[in-house]
């Protein structure tokens, strides 16, 4: 897998923004809103997905506008499920769910798409 780009955002339910690089720790990456203990720390989504929503609405998508900490090139989410692992040279990340919901009203899912 080859990591196309990492994002952040300062608060929750705002698109991250791309950074250079970022310290995984404990509790999530790094300055990122949703660093504080819980089950959804990280969350990572594939470029094919984010191919397949621009196809379909017929509008491109920038890394992080779904507010995915990480988008992976040719990723397919469909592969993984709950309790997979991700394992790097210094970073284990398991799964914990796939999906995640909408923040708002100005949702980039449009209030009715879950990326898949």
């Amino acid at each position: 897998m080859i990591i196309k780009s990492i994002n952040i955002s300062e608060k929750k339910g705002e698109v991250k923004n791309p950074v250079e690089a970022i310290l995984i720790t404990q509790t999530g990456l790094q300055h990122d809103a949703h660093a504080e203990p819980s089950h959804h720390q990280v969350s990572i989504l594939g470029s094919n997905s984010i191919s397949r929503f621009e196809k379909t609405h017929g509008r491109s998508i920038t890394p992080g506008e779904f507010a995915e900490n990480i988008t992976l090139n040719d990723f397919e989410v469909q592969m993984v499920g709950p309790l997979d692992v991700f394992k790097s040279v210094n970073v284990v990340l398991e799964v914990t769910q796939i999906g995640k919901k909408c923040h708002g009203a100005n949702c980039v899912y449009f209030n009715k798409q879950e990326i898949v």
